[in-house]
C-alpha cells in the first residue's frame, strides 16, 4: 500500500485523483479517522493532517503521527504531499516523516508542468514567472518572497539540502550517480522538472524510493508506471462461440496464447507465461477444444477438472505477480479461480461492456466474464481497463 500524508484537503484530493484515474483504490482519512480494514483494502491511503499553516511544532506532530498510522496499516512507500510552491510547514513536515520511518533521505519535487509549476536550476516558476514575482508573493497567509527551493527548504530544516538540475536529470547515468551519492549523505535532494517528459524520466528513476515529497505532478507518472509494469493474465475456460472468437482475435493481434493440457507437465509452460507477464506481455491460457463426440456426462466431469486445473495455474502464476490483474472467461472457471485464490468477497468498480464488471477482491483486480458475453475485442478492452483504470 502507498501511504500519503497531505497537509490540506484539496491537496489530498489532488494527489488522490492521480492514482484513482489509473485504477487504484484510493481512500482519504481525516484527523482522527480510522481505516475499516474489514470493509476496505485501498491501494492508496491518504491522511489529511490540515497542517499547512499550523505552528511548526504542531505540524511536525501531526505528520509524525499520520506517518506512524500509515505504517501500522501496512504502507510500504510514502508520499509527503505539500503545496506545489512549498508554502507552509514543509521543513517540519518533511522531517517528521523521516523521523517516523527512521530514515534520513527523501526526494523532493515541486514541479507540476500541467499546472504551470516548473523548476529550473532549483528556481521555481509559476506560469513563467519566478515564484517571488508571481501571485504568491502577495499570499495573505504565507507570502513567498524567495524563488530558490533550496533556500526555502533549508530555512526550515537543519538537514542537508541538495539539488539535481535538468542537465543532469536528462542524462540517466549522471542522474543515478548523483542520486546514489546524495542518498548516502542523507537529507533532501530537490529535483528540477520543466516538462511532462522530465517527470516521466524522473518517475522511472525514483519509482522505488521509500519517501517522496512535494506536489502531485510526479505522482501521476508514478501511478501510470506502476499500473502497467506487468502484463495481464487471461484464463479462458469457456467453449462458447463468443469466447472462441475473443481468443482468436487476441491471438490474431500477436499476443501469446497457450492451450491448457492436463495430461502434460505444466511447469515449463507456467514458467514461460510468468516470464512473459513480468516482461509486460499480456498472456492468455485457454481450455482444450471440445471433442465433438464426447458423452455429455463425461464432458461435464472433464470440464470441472479442466476448470480446476486452470484455476490452479492462475493461483500459481498470481503468486509470482506484483500486479495481480486477471481476466477469467466462463462461469465454472470463474468460480474455480475465486476458490483457488481464496476470494470470499468482491467490490464492483465499473463496467467494461454490458454486464461485464471490473471487480476488486483483496489484492486482486479482476474481470469475470460469462462465456457467452462480450464483443470479439472484449479481451483487448478488458486488458486496457485493468492497465489504465479507464473504460473506453
Amino acid at each position: 500500500m502507498i501511504g500519503i500524508v497531505a497537509d490540506d484537503i484539496t491537496g489530498a484530493n489532488d494527489i488522490g485523483v492521480m492514482y484513482s484515474k489509473c485504477g487504484y483504490i484510493v481512500e482519504i482519512l481525516f484527523a482522527g479517522g480510522e481505516l475499516d480494514s474489514a470493509a476496505s483494502s485501498p491501494d492508496v491511503l491518504i491522511i489529511d493532517t490540515d497542517s499547512r499553516f499550523d505552528l511548526p511544532e504542531i505540524a511536525y506532530q501531526k505528520v509524525f503521527q499520520a506517518t506512524e498510522k500509515l505504517k501500522s496499516y501496512g504502507a510500504t512507500q510514502f508520499y509527503n504531499k505539500t503545496c506545489s510552491v512549498f508554502r507552509g510547514n514543509i521543513g517540519p513536515q518533511f522531517d517528521a516523516m523521516q523521523d517516523a520511518l527512521g530514515t534520513n533521505f527523501s526526494i523532493l519535487i515541486a514541479a507540476f508542468p500541467k499546472n504551470g509549476r516548473e523548476t529550473k536550476n532549483s528556481i521555481h516558476y509559476v506560469y513563467g514567472k519566478k515564484l517571488a514575482d508571481s501571485a504568491f508573493r502577495d499570499d495573505p497567509i504565507h507570502p513567498m518572497h524567495e524563488s530558490d527551493l533550496r533556500i526555502i527548504v533549508s530555512s526550515q530544516t537543519r538537514r542537508p539540502v541538495e539539488a539535481i538540475h535538468l542537465a543532469e536529470i536528462r542524462q540517466p547515468a549522471i542522474f543515478r550517480e548523483k542520486l546514489s551519492r546524495y542518498r548516502e549523505q542523507g537529507g533532501y535532494v530537490i529535483l528540477d522538472a520543466e516538462t511532462e517528459g522530465d517527470l516521466a524520466l524522473i518517475a522511472e528513476m525514483v519509482e522505488n524510493e521509500p519517501i517522496i515529497g512535494g506536489s502531485s505532478g510526479l505522482a501521476e507518472k508514478l501511478a501510470s508506471r506502476k499500473r502497467s509494469a506487468e502484463g495481464v493474465l487471461i484464463i479462458a475456460g469457456s467453449l462458447t462461440p463468443q469466447t472462441n472468437a475473443q481468443i482468436e482475435r487476441f491471438k490474431a493481434a500477436g499476443q501469446p496464447v497457450f492451450e491448457y493440457r492436463p495430461e502434460i507437465e505444466q511447469s515449463v509452460g507456467l514458467a514461460e507465461m510468468i516470464k512473459l507477464l513480468q516482461a509486460g506481455r499480456d498472456v492468455l491460457l485457454h481450455s482444450p477444444r471440445r471433442q465433438e463426440n464426447s458423452d455429455q456426462t463425461v464432458s461435464r466431469q472433464v470440464g470441472k477438472q479442466i476448470s480446476a486445473g486452470l484455476a490452479d495455474c492462475a493461483r500459481r502464476i498470481m503468486k509470482q505477480q506484483v500486479d495481480k490483474r486477471l481476466i477469467v472467461a466462463g462461469g465454472d472457471t470463474s468460480a474455480a479461480v475465486c476458490e483457488a485464490l481464496q476470494i470470499k468477497r468482491m467490490q464492483v468498480l465499473d463496467e467494461v461492456e454490458p454486464g461485464l464488471a471490473v471487480c476488486r477482491a483483496q489484492e486482486y483486480e479482476l474481470i469475470l466474464k460469462s462465456g457467452s458475453f462480450g464483443s470479439a475485442t472484449f479481451f483487448t478492452k478488458a486488458v486496457d481497463r485493468l492497465k489504465t483504470g479507464r473504460c473506453k
